[in-house]
């Protein structure tokens, strides 16, 4: 018995609570019902208590061996005919034993209390009320079961749920480091070339853009065991990354932002911004000689927040299927936005061929705690 008391899936003391509560439900219940009908001269206080507390007291300390035989005889999927004939047995035992024990109990307490003339008399009649009151034991067990299995399963929901938030945020870390792998090296190699073209040219536009990079370097740092920033962080970290990359394009690539101040400390997944913005050089207008825009804005409305990325670049005429694409670009923040969200984010792309790109992303407005 001692091992089923550990196996309860909260403290004990919980299950004579409940006990407790029960038996003051029902001896209330009895009271107001004798004040309504007034069938007796007096209210039987003793009798009253001495029935829920006896029956109630010893469910409880029942109770551990009752969840302790649902474990051992679990009920999967609706009730088996072997499952169900095994606790229909547990439930005649145990409402037998339950019987047993509280009419000793009852008895006592009333030959305590009350002096009886004929003790015979009143055993005899205890003893016709054992088989009618089997049978409510009997459905006592079945309720208590059914308690327990109702808790066990919302604790294996719930437990379940948590392993997947878990298990989704380790997915969202993994794809976060991901990304930051593939973009550093990357990053990097172009940024240097720039300084190397750079130092032959002005020495202090060299100098600037590699305190630029150890500043992106730093924040990226910083960032490392964060998956959600300020909104103003992103947008720090892009003008630093763009400066970079206005300076490899010399005057060729322009870049303005659009943001609203509310905006600013809204909370968005780490680095969400930066593959648009990589997408729109790379693809929009890195390997032509024009010159080229890139537009980044935000603003809050009806609870949302709203981030665009745009160029004026060459676009494309098949913007729809680019999202199923695999890629650090637009796949991934697709992906990311998606486990993150659910359903709840849009991510839209608006282009035609030779009139630039647009990527326009709405998500749930939330602010850092």
């Amino acid at each position: 018995m001692k091992e089923a008391f550990k196996k309860l899936p909260f403290p004990f003391k919980y299950v004579l609570i409940i006990a407790f509560i029960l038996i003051v439900v029902f001896v209330a219940k009895d009271y107001f019902k004798f004040l309504m009908w007034r069938k007796y001269d007096y209210f039987n206080w003793t009798e009253a208590i001495a029935i829920p507390f006896v029956n109630y007291t010893l469910w409880a300390l029942l109770a551990p061996l009752v969840y302790n035989l649902m474990l051992l005889f679990p009920i999967k999927k609706g009730l088996s005919a072997k499952t169900g004939f095994y606790h229909l047995v547990f439930s005649i035992i145990l409402a037998f034993i339950h019987e047993v024990i509280s009419n000793m109990m009852y008895i006592t307490i009333i030959l305590i209390v009350y002096p009886i003339e004929n003790v015979q008399k009143f055993l005899l009649l205890r003893m016709n009320t054992i088989p009618a009151a089997i049978a409510d034991r009997m459905i006592e067990y079945w309720l208590i079961l059914g308690a327990f299995m109702a808790y066990y399963y919302f604790q294996q929901y719930t437990d379940k749920e948590v392993q997947m938030v878990k298990m989704e945020n380790e997915l969202s870390n993994a794809q976060l480091k991901a990304l930051r792998n593939q973009l550093q090296p990357h990053f990097l190699f172009n940024s240097l070339n720039t300084v190397s073209s750079l130092m032959s040219l002005n020495v202090k536009d060299a100098q600037k853009v590699l305190a630029k990079l150890a500043t992106l370097l730093r924040s990226m740092l910083d960032q490392d065991q964060k998956n959600f920033i300020p909104l103003q962080d992103e947008i720090e970290y892009l003008k630093n990354y763009l400066y970079i990359e206005q300076t490899r394009f010399m005057d060729r690539l322009t870049v303005s932002y659009e943001i609203q101040p509310a905006s600013l400390k809204a909370i968005v997944p780490n680095l969400i911004l930066q593959p648009l913005v990589e997408n729109a050089i790379k693809h929009g207008f890195s390997n032509q000689t024009e010159k080229g825009e890139i537009v980044v804005k935000s603003y809050v409305k009806n609870n949302d927040l709203h981030m665009f990325v745009e160029d004026d670049g060459k676009g494309c005429d098949h913007c729809e299927s680019i999202l199923e694409n695999a890629g650090i670009g637009l796949n991934n923040t697709y992906q990311r936005l998606k486990q993150i969200y659910k359903d709840n984010f849009s991510i839209k792309l608006d282009s035609e061929k030779g009139k630039g790109f647009k990527v326009h992303i709405k998500i749930p407005l939330s602010y850092d705690s």
